[in-house]
């Protein structure tokens, strides 16, 4: 196994020393499963509407349709259009024309779009599956000739037959046997209108009703749509031997995006092939571009919730420091320590990815079997009465990696971090394969150690008594306050006779001198450090009040004696001092470590400091 992801999981599943980062980890797994809980939902809500519109439209759609490029109209007898029918994936095709006319019944009127369709329309289109009434589809049926009855004789006519939609019949209140009383008009193509005689502009035909209307459940085609003979609509808009498009069925196996790019072969630039999703292209769009909208904001939702992940990290970071140290002393680079919590967060965010997943896709069975969230309170007020619901894989895959690729990201900092505050720098080079993996294997048995022993203390005297409660120093005081960021420099001078502790903040580099007049200050004979100076404060990290040596540790004569003139002054950052001689930083916060510059052992340590509070006893001791 990865020891790098061995050691993540062991943090993840193991009890920190401090509870409250157990609780941000699970809080982290929580937020993630929710964000991707929802996201599953959503889209599978958005699926399912789009799903149940697609199969509104179906119903009239055929698979695919060949229109013209230009203008409304092509030749029946197009040489490409007969190559397209002669393909071996189409099972049956249909010619259309299709304009707009006036539909009169009795004293009333209505502006349709009346639809020619030929003989093979019910065999590409589910047509029947939504016709109401007593009578059935027909184009066509046999009907009293009037003119011969007045002779005497009896014979029979074919009679155009209309199938109106069902918000068209309603507008004109067509009844199922309206046999007569249907007219319907269309302008004539060629030729001036005549004002004086207007209605010599129009061509007129007479039709009956089939008995039947159908119901897509879709305005655009129950209240404008009209369904008749190609025959007779071509003689209403005096177009013989043209048509407005080809519509084509495939036979079942046949892919449509592979039959679409074979008849845009062979039906040349003058033609357009539109799939059922292009033939209605506006409202997918619409629909597509809401499920785009729902995703980005509950993506954003997940980077929220992700910043537990930042959270819960970056204490991990602090409260593992030890083991982090013991690891590098071992021979662990910093690129194993980075992978440890880069694998942290990616468990945490994946788990909440499955969990989530998991979650949703029970809902969105709940929801699909039982019907749990009803879209009114009363039935039939909809088309459905309950939130349709269609999960799809591809929908499953991109949460999947959109928790994955958002969860790595929101880790990227606080590894970063970790990386900024390297101890040894040369580690990060990764040529330490010949170093005993061994080594690093025996690291694990110690990681739930916490030990504070400071086995590589300053090899100078330090001794320091500073009593804040006679002295009421604020700059001290300042020192003396957890989580404050702010240190103290602190040296020792005499003047006319009487001794100072000249004290110096990070903050603003202010400097005070405290006079020391008091008999068991001036016993006290303080010594300070390699060159007259320590820094104190309280270190973040741990949390805990530290005493540093003011001399830059790494600073080496040739001989490999220390130079114990090279001390620490303060950066504009408050929290960093640097060796004006060597270039290095060292941040307080993290224990002393170097920052920047060429690299090297942390800041000395002083082991024996007291504080007692703000205006306390402060003591340190080596």
């Amino acid at each position: 196994m990865n020891l790098s992801f061995y050691i993540a999981r062991r943090y993840l599943l193991s009890k920190k020393s401090h509870n409250a980062i157990n609780w941000i980890s699970g809080i982290s797994v929580v937020g993630v499963a929710v964000a991707s809980m929802a996201l599953i939902v959503t889209l599978s809500v958005f699926n399912g509407f789009h799903d149940m519109v697609k199969s509104l439209y179906t119903t009239l759609d055929p698979e695919l349709k060949i229109v013209p490029l230009t203008g409304k109209t092509i030749p029946a007898d197009d040489p490409s259009l007969a190559k397209v029918k002669a393909l071996d994936c189409v099972e049956a095709s249909s010619e259309c024309l299709e304009d707009q006319a006036l539909l009169l019944c009795r004293d009333r009127q209505s502006v349709i779009t009346l639809r020619g369709v030929d003989e093979n329309f019910q065999k590409i289109t589910r047509v029947d599956s939504i016709l109401y009434g007593d009578g059935q589809f027909l184009l066509w049926k046999d009907a009293l000739d009037l003119n011969a009855a007045e002779r005497g004789e009896l014979s029979y006519i074919k009679q155009p037959c209309l199938v109106p939609g069902i918000g068209v019949a309603e507008h004109l209140g067509i009844g199922a046997m309206e046999y007569d009383s249907l007219m319907i008009y269309a302008p004539e193509r060629e030729g001036q209108l005549d004002i004086t005689n207007p209605a010599e502009g129009f061509s007129e035909e007479r039709a009956s009703s089939a008995g039947v209307v159908f119901c897509v459940k879709q305005a655009k085609y129950d209240k404008n749509y009209v369904i008749a003979s190609i025959d007779f609509a071509r003689r209403l808009f005096n177009q013989q031997g043209m048509i407005s498009s080809l519509n084509i069925k495939l036979k079942d196996g046949c892919s449509v995006s592979s039959a679409k790019s074979s008849i845009e072969r062979l039906a040349d630039s003058r033609f357009r092939v539109l799939t059922q999703e292009e033939q209605q292209e506006d409202v997918y769009k619409i629909m597509k571009v809401e499920k785009l909208i729902a995703y980005v904001f509950l993506t954003f939702i997940l980077l929220v919730a992700c910043f537990n992940i930042i959270g819960s990290l970056s204490m991990l970071i602090i409260d593992k420091k030890d083991d982090v140290e013991t690891l590098r002393a071992l021979g662990a680079d910093n690129r194993l320590i980075s992978r440890i919590f880069l694998f942290e967060g990616w468990l945490i965010s994946t788990i909440g990815a499955v969990v989530g997943i998991a979650i949703g896709l029970v809902l969105c069975w709940v929801q699909q079997t039982y019907g749990v969230i009803a879209l009114g309170s009363s039935s039939g007020n909809f088309i459905v009465d309950s939130y349709p619901v269609s999960v799809h894989v591809a929908d499953v895959i991109l949460v999947f990696l959109t928790v994955l690729v958002v969860g790595y990201l929101s880790v990227l900092y606080p590894v970063r971090f970790l990386r900024k505050f390297s101890r040894h720098p040369e580690l990060d080079s990764g040529s330490h394969s010949g170093r005993s993996v061994s080594l690093i294997l025996i690291a694990l048995m110690t990681l739930t150690a916490c030990s504070d022993d400071l086995t590589d203390r300053p090899p100078y005297a330090c001794f320091f008594r500073f009593d804040n409660k006679l002295h009421q120093n604020g700059l001290m005081a300042a020192a003396l306050t957890p989580n404050s960021n702010i240190f103290v420099k602190i040296s020792t001078k005499t003047s006319g006779g009487v001794n100072y502790v000249v004290l110096s903040t990070s903050d603003g580099q202010k400097t005070e001198e405290v006079a020391i007049t008091t008999e068991i200050e001036n016993y006290a004979n303080y010594q300070l450090g390699a060159n007259n100076g320590i820094i104190v404060g309280y270190d973040v990290f741990n949390g805990k009040f530290v005493a540093f040596d003011a001399q830059c540790r790494n600073c080496y004569a040739n001989a490999g004696a220390y130079t114990p003139n090279r001390p620490l002054t303060w950066t504009k950052n408050t929290t960093e001092v640097k060796c004006d001689y060597c270039g290095r930083h060292y941040n307080l916060n993290m224990s002393g470590v170097v920052t920047s510059g060429e690299g090297g052992e942390q800041l000395w340590r002083y082991a024996n400091v007291t504080c007692t509070g703000q205006y306390g006893l402060l003591t340190v001791t080596r």
